[in-house]
């Protein structure tokens, strides 16, 4: 019985960490610009953990793209060391994405668009 549980479970971290890769940027966008207005009271929002665990397996995911693109002799984009962009700044690089160009990406791809673009290597 035991072990039907630790499986069952399995499938519902499984699923859970599928639909959070798959999330739209559009629909990432308005939910985590709904969440910024609600400052403190976002808290408690049931869309927080979908949109923490968006930009933390995004970001990991185009870190580890880019330093293979590196090892290759050819990374994506040049970011300073130990870079971090404030929700602020990332929710305004992808509003400049516009509507559009999320809707027609997931969020590791609108996050790799815009490294790409803000961190240009020359």
């Amino acid at each position: 019985m035991r072990k039907l549980g630790l499986v069952a479970s399995a499938g519902l971290l499984l699923t859970c960490s599928t639909a959070v890769a798959a999330m739209n940027a559009e629909v990432f966008y308005k939910k985590a610009t709904a969440l910024e207005q609600q400052g403190a009271a976002a808290a408690i929002s049931s869309d927080l953990q979908p949109v923490m665990n968006a930009v933390k397996s995004a970001s990991a995911a185009v870190k580890a793209e880019n330093e293979a693109a590196k090892k290759r002799g050819k990374p994506l984009f040049c970011a300073p060391e130990n870079n971090r962009m404030s929700s602020k700044q990332a929710l305004n690089e992808l509003r400049l994405l516009g509507p559009s160009k999320r809707k027609s990406m997931d969020v590791k791809q609108a996050f790799r668009t815009i490294m790409i673009k803000k961190y240009p290597c020359k």
